[in-house]
């Protein structure tokens, strides 16, 4: 398995755009298509976080008419689920600032 094919696994399913998880992975400093190693899980699995949060940004599409028409629309809730799950493996949901009070002055 390749670096490419973990991360996808990771994400759950495969964009339109494979530069997606190219740039990615480009990003953690981690070459796509090396073979997997378990040493690189955390990097991955982050960089999945960071797909994960671009496909929630990306609209949802819809080309063609009649029997050629085609649509793209992400379940943003489960996108979501996904993050929250890929944070808490990595740690990452303990980095965010969390608060604490609120105070008028």
């Amino acid at each position: 398995m390749t670096n490419t094919e973990y991360i996808k696994a990771q994400v759950g399913f495969s964009t339109s755009d494979a530069n997606v998880f190219e740039a990615a992975l480009l990003d953690a400093g981690v070459v796509g298509a090396s073979t997997y190693d378990v040493v690189n899980m955390l990097l991955l699995k982050t960089a999945a976080i960071s797909v994960l949060y671009l496909i929630l940004s990306t609209p949802d599409t819809a080309s063609g008419q009649g029997e050629t028409a085609n649509s793209i629309k992400y379940d943003r809730d489960a996108i979501l689920k996904r993050i929250a799950v890929l944070e808490g493996e990595t740690g990452a949901a303990t980095l965010r600032p969390t608060i604490k009070g609120v105070s008028a002055w």
